[in-house]
């Protein structure tokens, strides 16, 4: 029996969890690009989302800031994400559902990225007239899930 949800549940391991997904996730989409012809390259916050992004990605010209969320898949369906991701065109979320296939003892990751169109109708947040550092997004707002191919088109092309 494998021991991966063990190791990756998020309620006892969330930062090496979110580390996990973060590279698998980068490995995966440096994979997508390349068969492409593209060239990816990924610079890490080393200072948890304080700047409102986990990563910065920079493929075909564009340069990405993404904050990532990791959820299993009959996890949670909300989260804080930073303000000025909705505030920057380039700012993106990226909501990683984490599943196991215990037989290939294999982690399983199903995407799905922040819908801009929707977005837009959640105001932004203030507290006493200054813009709050958070704000709450719903899975409302969110695309369907995506493959990666997908998410390199949302993000690159």
């Amino acid at each position: 029996m494998s021991e991966l949800p063990t190791v990756l549940d998020g309620n006892l391991e969330s930062t090496y969890r979110a580390n996990f997904v973060n590279f698998r996730f980068i490995y995966d989409l440096m994979r997508v690009v390349g068969v492409r012809g593209d060239k990816l390259d990924v610079l890490l916050s080393q200072s948890g989302d304080s700047f409102g992004y986990d990563l910065v990605l920079r493929c075909n010209g564009k340069t990405r800031y993404v904050q990532m969320k990791v959820k299993k898949e009959d996890g949670q369906d909300g989260w804080e994400v930073h303000q000025s991701l909705k505030l920057d065109p380039d700012g993106f979320l990226v909501v990683v559902e984490l599943t196991f296939n215990l037989d290939k003892d294999n982690v399983i990751l199903k995407y799905r990225v922040w819908d801009r169109g929707k977005l837009a109708n959640i105001p932004l947040k203030y507290t006493n007239g200054q813009l709050d550092k958070k704000f709450y997004v719903g899975k409302n707002v969110l695309t369907n899930r995506l493959s990666l191919p997908q998410v390199a088109n949302k993000l690159f092309y």
